[in-house]
């Protein structure tokens, strides 16, 4: 088993998550952080960080491509795709999204900001 990650979980500019059962007041980091610690778990799993450039194939014969060119086979394919903020083109917009410019009223409840991610 694979899991692939981009490593840019859309609310990893807000300091907590909130309205999440289970996970209100969390940061998005130890979220991922928890997920992965129970995938571990299973002894089958290998995680790889990257963005998915390409995928295609059929039942049984599968092939993914990350856009650092590294390439994977399996039999089957499960697409779990997170939402993308596409920005206005504002002046300043991108640089202050999730800053100062928030997207989530859950992510960002009470005005608690994080910093941004480096």
């Amino acid at each position: 088993m694979l899991l692939l990650d981009a490593g840019r979980p859309r609310n990893r500019f807000a300091a907590a998550s909130h309205g999440f059962l289970g996970q209100d007041g969390v940061p998005p980091g130890a979220i991922m952080a928890g997920a992965r610690a129970q995938l571990s778990a299973y002894p089958t799993l290998t995680c790889v960080e990257g963005l998915v450039e390409q995928a295609a194939g059929r039942l049984d014969d599968f092939q993914v491509i990350l856009a650092d060119g590294q390439s994977f086979q399996g039999r089957r394919l499960l697409l779990a795709m997170g939402a993308r903020d596409e920005l206005p083109d504002l002046p300043g917009m991108a640089e202050r999204w999730g800053t100062g410019i928030l997207h989530c009223p859950y992510c960002h409840a009470a005005g608690d900001v994080a910093s941004p991610p480096a």
